[in-house]
């Protein structure tokens, strides 16, 4: 902790003395409140509405616009738009901030709409799904508290999701680990494409250094007995116990063993519902070696100039760029490859590379898409973002096939400019059956989103 505390101070730390002098942007902060998603809001008796569950984009979407919002007036707080600062003063005011946003990041990350809530209604997403109701802990404000729980979930209805829906079932437990990257990943568009010059490296930080002791935590002996713990503070109480335990035991655990049936976890300690929360003494050598690979295997999300307080690479008048290296856990396994941001001539192009892994083989994927293309149509502005993924992925998502099974998705978002600020927008998408980071279905789906965004100025 101390080791992250001093990295993530230094960098900051050059973040704000690099960045905070200069305020180019004519966009200060985005706010985006995505309204409805069909036919997610609405399934399962609308679920996620009955129990403020928003999904996937929709809570990530809040948070990025909160996030977005405090970086600016943080920054402002401390630096004042074309006041020249010394050198001295550069320095204490940076310093000052940095304290300031990692402060933040302690308190919001365990609030509502802050990090720590995306993580754990990112879970609650795939629950939604098959009905299976729950309650996410983070709205009570657990702040500083180690291990929070998305709890008031059925042993039944875990069941059959493992029984009829195990990719499901197995992204459930890596969900929140994507809703973090997907928030990190939103704000790196925001700041590059339109040139909000905040200074996200806290954010972005804290975000990867505490998925990356998540995931190496979960193979380490300590898990165990903090498990044993768990178990027994809870006692009889179903309500009280979370969803899974520790992610990353339990998303090996399952993924190994698609057809094995949820009561065969065995009885809880207490003799009362099953016992849910695996232990790394539950996993095969060849389980627990994979658990360690993928923990050690996070450290790629590290790589990219963003979390060294660069935003954009200016090559020439017409061209810059930057880049981001990534890890995800999956239904099937992983994806690891690279992030590319890219403005050509004020063309803004982002490039997804992909290298998607089971246990045995690799499998390619790659995604184009072309953000808010200006048009206009008589004095409407409209702006356009179509989107092309292809891919290759294991046959049914399984973590031990040999065999791939082509597949893609094709997305176009359209936006219209009312007045200065506000653009209401629709999504609309279609896939195949395959995985793809922030995107709710396995299986082939038509989907819609409608929202509005405000760009303030």
């Amino acid at each position: 902790m101390k080791k992250l505390l001093l990295i993530i101070a230094i960098v900051s730390l050059g973040s704000h003395i690099s960045q905070s002098q200069t305020d180019t942007s004519k966009t200060k902060f985005i706010l985006d409140l995505q309204v409805i998603e069909l036919p997610y809001s609405i399934e399962n008796e609308w679920l996620s509405y009955s129990q403020f569950s928003p999904g996937m984009q929709g809570s990530m979407l809040l948070s990025k616009s909160v996030y977005e919002t405090q970086k600016y007036y943080t920054k402002r707080l401390f630096f004042k738009p074309g006041k020249e600062y010394r050198l001295f003063q550069k320095i204490l005011r940076s310093a000052s901030f940095a304290a300031t946003d990692f402060a933040f990041e302690l308190v919001f990350g365990s609030c509502p709409l802050g990090s720590g809530w995306v993580h754990e209604e990112w879970h609650r997403a795939v629950m939604n799904r098959y009905g299976v109701e729950s309650f996410d802990e983070m709205n009570t404000f657990p702040i500083f508290k180690g291990a929070v729980s998305v709890d008031y979930v059925t042993d039944e209805g875990l069941a059959a999701m493992k029984s009829e829906y195990n990719p499901d079932f197995v992204r459930l437990s890596t969900a929140g680990l994507e809703g973090q990257y997907e928030l990190v990943k939103a704000m790196q568009k925001d700041n590059f494409f339109n040139g909000l010059d905040l200074p996200f490296s806290v954010s972005y930080l804290y975000n990867i250094f505490n998925n990356i002791s998540y995931v190496r935590y979960c193979s380490m002996p300590e898990s165990d007995d903090e498990t044993i713990e768990f178990e027994e503070s809870e006692g009889a109480d179903i309500n009280a116990r979370d969803f899974t335990g520790w992610d990353f035991t339990a998303w090996i655990y399952d993924l190994s063993r698609p057809n094995e049936a949820y009561s065969d976890r065995g009885l809880h300690p207490s003799g009362t519902g099953v016992r849910r929360y695996r232990r790394t003494t539950d996993l095969t050598t060849e389980e627990l070696d994979y658990l360690v690979k993928m923990g050690n295997m996070q450290y790629l999300n590290l790589i990219s100039p963003h979390l060294l307080f660069i935003n954009s690479i200016k090559i020439n008048q017409d061209l810059r760029f930057n880049f981001s290296v990534f890890h995800y856990l999956t239904s099937f396994g992983y994806d690891v490859g690279s992030n590319f941001f890219v403005d050509y001539k004020h063309n803004n192009v982002f490039v997804g590379i992909h290298n998607y892994h089971n246990l045995n083989r690799g499998f390619v994927g790659i995604e184009i898409q072309l953000i808010n293309k200006n048009i206009t149509i008589g004095k409407q502005s409209i702006y356009l973002s179509p989107s092309v993924h292809l891919w290759a992925q294991p046959e049914d998502q399984d973590f031990r096939t040999e065999q791939g099974v082509f597949g893609g998705r094709l997305e176009l978002g359209v936006s219209a400019a009312i007045g200065k600020i506000f653009r209401p927008y629709f999504v609309l998408s279609a896939k195949t059956n395959g995985w793809a980071a922030g995107d709710i279905y396995l299986e082939g789906n038509f989907n819609a989103k409608f929202g509005i965004s405000a760009y303030i100025k």
